[in-house]
């Protein structure tokens, strides 16, 4: 008998590994998908880089405008990749927890890996402007810091000037920044525009805040700044792009206006040239894209083009003005390269996807099972007997 339970036991067993082989020999593999938003996008020599908040910093072939291809990409535990700048060789990108890092791009093919961070700076980063060596990164929405990046591996923290640290200044949130000479207009949807005098960057002043437009009660809701010369040009929500003469920032004036149409928000603004590029958004006929103004005389602001999309919200834009290319990076992952050769007429020439591919294998579920069973037939044929005595 227990020679027969013996042999019972170890075909048992042989039947239990035959199945766990074929099981693990069956072993697949799945497959997901990760989309992230393309929040910001810079181009230099060939490569795009583009934020993509957690998803990290990715880099983009575009050598060949009609076919994007995918490099590498760069990203770490904490960061949530908002804002990028590029400023001779260096790579400056604001990404929240991780703060202001900062990468060598100098010879960046298909990767790229800090040089510098600075921690501890904000939960969230809104801006990201690099002048004169030194870099002026948002606080929480909530102010701005001052950074020495002179030695882009030894960056040096020279001020923080926001509400966490000082309750009393007089300005509720921050969306962008503008320097000129020794002053820095920061702007917000519900402060307007604050003037800081930065003779002292390890302590900036408050000078002047403007929280509606010069001679009228209408709010001044402002979400991006651009300077040049003495001409402030802001992306002011609803009320369009708007010129202001901050010649003397303690008496600025409204030197001309573009409306855009009802309910449509302007919410940034870059120069180059004569021209001023805007993101819109509308959001009641989910109309979102890019506007091209002519400003060379800022009365008379017209718009000579637009490029607007359905359904899906434009983040930032890159203007190629050497190769007449503009850069589009999109809410619903997706990058748009618009050839402007012909200002007038705009044509999309490609769209690149950004899709993440994460495989993890799987077994088709047999080992587990076919071990919980084996162990039960074993357990069946080697329990005792209780015997009954009849006394």
């Amino acid at each position: 008998m227990k020679k027969k339970k013996r042999a019972i036991i170890l075909i048992v067993f042989i039947l239990i590994f035959t199945f766990q082989l074929i099981s693990l020999m069956n072993t697949t593999t799945t497959a997901e998908i990760l989309t992230y938003p393309a929040a910001s996008i810079e181009v230099k020599e060939d490569i795009a880089y583009v934020a993509e908040r957690t998803g990290g910093i990715e880099l983009i072939d575009v050598s060949d405008p009609y076919n994007l291809e995918n490099l590498g990409r760069f990203n770490d535990d904490t960061g949530n990749f908002i804002e990028l700048v590029i400023n001779e060789n260096y790579l400056y990108a604001a990404s929240g927890e991780s703060g202001l890092v900062i990468f060598d791009i100098s010879g960046s093919t298909s990767s790229i890996s800090p040089l510098s961070k600075i921690y501890d700076l904000a939960n969230i980063t809104r801006f990201l402007t690099i002048q004169n060596e030194i870099a002026y990164i948002d606080i929480n929405g909530e102010g701005f810091a001052i950074i020495d990046v002179s030695d882009p591996t030894t960056p040096i923290v020279l001020s923080r000037t926001a509400k966490d640290t000082n309750p009393a200044l007089d300005f509720i949130d921050s969306r962008d920044i503008a320097i000129k000479d020794n002053f820095a207009f920061l702007v917000g949807y519900a402060s307007g525009i604050t003037v800081f005098d930065l003779s002292d960057k390890s302590n900036p002043a408050q000078l002047y805040t403007y929280t509606e437009f010069p001679g009228t009660s209408e709010s001044l809701h402002v979400q991006s700044i651009e300077i040049v010369d003495d001409i402030a040009y802001i992306a002011a929500d609803t009320s369009g792009l708007v010129a202001l003469d901050i010649s003397d920032p303690s008496d600025i004036s409204v030197l001309g206006r573009f409306n855009v149409t009802t309910l449509t928000i302007v919410s940034e603004v870059y120069i180059e040239g004569n021209h001023a590029y805007l993101i819109t958004s509308n959001h009641i006929n989910f109309e979102y894209g890019l506007r091209i103004i002519n400003i060379t005389e800022p009365s008379t602001f017209l718009e000579i083009n637009n490029y607007i999309a359905i359904e899906t919200m434009t983040e930032d834009f890159y203007v190629d003005s050497v190769n007449d290319l503009i850069y589009l990076s999109h809410s619903d992952a997706r990058i748009s390269v618009l050839d402007v050769s012909d200002i007038n007429n705009l044509i999309l020439i490609e769209t690149y996807e950004i899709a993440v591919t994460i495989t993890t294998p799987a077994d088709n579920g047999n080992y587990p099972l076919l071990s919980l069973f084996g162990i039960v037939v074993i357990l069946i044929i080697t329990r005792k007997k209780k015997r009954i005595l009849f006394g």
